[in-house]
This record gives C-alpha cells, structure tokens and sequence, in this order.
C-alpha cells in the first residue's frame, strides 16, 4: 500500500454585493492493492476544509428599497433578517474508492463518499442553519480500445437534504 497527501486553495468572488468564497483544504488517502500488479486497490481518504464566505449587502438591492418613479433607494432599509456578513466553517469529507482492472483493456471502479460529515452551520443570517449529509456514488468503466484510444462511461449520484441528483457521461480520449 501507499498513502498520498495534498493541499488545496480556491478563491472567487461575483455579482454586485462580491459575493466571495474562500477555501484552503488538505486531505490524505491511504490506498492498499490486493495483488503485486496494483490491479485491485481499495482507497480510503479523508478531507478537511476550511472555509470562508462573505458578502458586502450594502451593495445589494431589495425589492424594500424600491420607491415608485424613482428607482432602488439604498438609504431604506432593506428589510431582510440579516445578521453578519461574513462566517467560516470546517468541512469533514470522507470516502472510499475500488479500481480493478477485470482484464488487460478493461478497468472498473466504484466509489462512495460522505460530504459535511460535521454538518457545519452554513449561514449569513446567524441561525443554526447547517448543510446537510451530502452522499456520492459513482461508478464508471473504462475500455483501452489501443494505445492511444480509450472509452470511458460513468455515472454519478449525489442525495442532500432531500434533494438529488444523477449525472452520466462518456468520455472519448486519444492520446
């Protein structure tokens, strides 16, 4: 087996209030082959991230602060339950994957994970608003036509909070 470490950054920002999104996350994996050709691999890994979400709502208007002939008032209150403009959260992600390569040209993987395992409060409005569990399936085979040719198929669901979704695609690569 072997065990591989990383680290990531992502930054952005959009629209009028500069909505901005802030992440620094490091995760670790641990993968164990089942046989001297790593043909079958199981990984675990898990993933910590922190995040910081801001917002500038002076910069945002409401329909409140709407006045008849003249347009968005920004003096008027805006009338929304808002408490802070900015909060940051720890993120817990975890998750297994199997990859086995059933022949020469062929390889399978299946794969599952948990996201917002600590449910972190996600929220500007100062509530006790948290996300949800957010679980993943995927599963996927990939076909090696020749050297420089291969197909891939996968498919994809993830469940939050009632709320679901499913994704297939295909993949042609060369190279």
């Amino acid at each position: 087996g072997w065990f591989g470490v990383g680290a990531h950054f992502f930054f952005f920002f959009a629209g009028d209030g500069r909505l901005t999104y802030r992440r620094i996350g490091l995760s670790a994996a641990c993968h164990q082959a089942f046989d001297k050709d790593h043909r079958y691999v199981l990984s675990a890994g898990v993933g910590l991230n922190y995040v910081i979400r801001s917002i500038d709502f002076a910069k945002l208007y409401f329909n409140n602060q709407w006045v008849d002939d003249v347009g968005f008032d920004l003096s008027a209150t805006n009338g929304e339950p808002l408490q802070r403009e900015s909060f940051s959260m720890l993120d817990l992600n975890a998750g297994l994957n199997f990859n086995a390569y059933v022949h020469e040209q062929v390889k399978l993987d299946a794969g599952f994970a948990m996201l917002h395992v600590n449910q972190p409060k996600h929220t500007f409005l100062g509530s006790t608003e948290r996300l949800g569990f957010r679980y993943q399936a995927n599963v996927g085979v990939t076909g090696y036509i020749n050297e420089r040719l291969q197909l891939a198929l996968n498919a994809y669901y993830g469940y939050e909070k009632k709320a679901s979704e499913i994704m297939l695609n295909t993949l042609f690569g060369y190279g």
